[in-house]
């Protein structure tokens, strides 16, 4: 989680968004699967990250990234209150190796910066 620490501590370039939107995803996903398996009972994990990861991985590329990781984001708050053996734990680790509400509301705005960069109407680009 330092890789995805240190690009949220800065702003984000335009020309770099993707790239470490890409970058704090593969490094929260990890982090997510790690302690997923770490918490959920071992009968109800496969199912759970199957649902969890579902419309996310694998990432798309262009336009429909942005949204994977806002649907991405959307799951990890939705931990906070699962009745899920054991993902209100995840949740809580989570939050302890950094993916906080503040960093998770900063990746969702430059998840959403992303997404007006790549609908941007091509005219927009060049007059």
């Amino acid at each position: 989680m330092e890789q995805a620490r240190a690009a949220l501590s800065g702003p984000a370039v335009a020309s770099d968004r993707l790239g470490l939107l890409v970058e704090i995803y593969r490094e929260s996903a990890g982090c997510v699967r790690q302690e997923l398996r770490r918490h959920v009972p071992a009968e109800r994990l496969a199912a759970y990250a199957a649902v969890f990861f579902r419309d996310v991985e694998p990432l798309p590329r262009g336009p429909g990234m942005a949204g994977a990781i806002e649907l991405f984001l959307a799951r990890l708050a939705g931990m906070a209150t699962s009745e899920t053996p054991g993902v209100r734990y995840v949740y809580a680790a989570l939050e302890r190796q950094g993916l906080t509400g503040h960093a998770r509301r900063r990746i969702a705005e430059m998840a959403r910066a992303a997404r007006l960069e790549t609908e941007r109407p091509a005219s927009d680009l060049f007059p």
